[in-house]
C-alpha cells in the first residue's frame, strides 16, 4: 500500500549523484586542489557579491555623515546667532536695572525732601 501512495521506489544508480563527481574529482586531482578550487570559486563569486555590498553601504554611510555635518554646522550657526542675541538681551537688561536704580534713588530722595524723617539707605 506505501508503494502504491507515493509511486515505484526510486533507485540510486551509484555514481549518478554529487557525491560521487565529487570523490571522483578528489581522487583524481587531490584533495589540496578541490579545497583551493572551492576557495577560489567563493573569493570569485560569493566574496566579491559581499565586498560590493559593503561599499554600497559604506558610499551610503558616507553621504549620511555629510548630511549630518550640514546640519550640525546649520545648528551651530543658530547657536551663535541665537548667543549674540542673548548678549544684547542682557545688555538691554542691564541697563533698564541701571536706569531702575537710578529712578528709585530719585524717589527716595525726593521722599526724604517732601518730609520724611529719615534719609534713605
Amino acid at each position: 500500500m506505501a508503494g502504491a501512495a507515493g509511486g515505484p521506489p526510486q533507485v540510486v544508480v551509484p555514481g549518478a549523484g554529487w557525491v560521487d563527481v565529487a570523490s571522483r574529482a578528489i581522487a583524481q586531482v587531490g584533495f589540496p586542489i578541490v579545497v583551493a578550487g572551492v576557495l577560489l570559486w567563493f573569493v570569485i563569486f560569493k566574496f566579491g557579491g559581499q565586498v560590493e555590498l559593503v561599499t554600497d553601504r559604506l558610499i551610503e554611510n558616507g553621504k549620511l555623515a555629510r548630511e549630518l555635518i550640514e546640519v550640525e554646522r546649520t545648528q551651530i550657526l543658530e547657536l551663535q546667532r541665537q548667543t549674540g542675541e542673548l548678549q544684547k538681551q542682557t545688555d538691554n537688561l542691564g541697563r533698564i536695572s541701571e536706569k531702575m536704580e537710578r529712578w528709585m534713588g530719585m524717589q527716595q530722595k525726593s521722599a526724604y525732601q517732601l518730609g520724611e524723617s529719615e534719609p534713605p539707605p
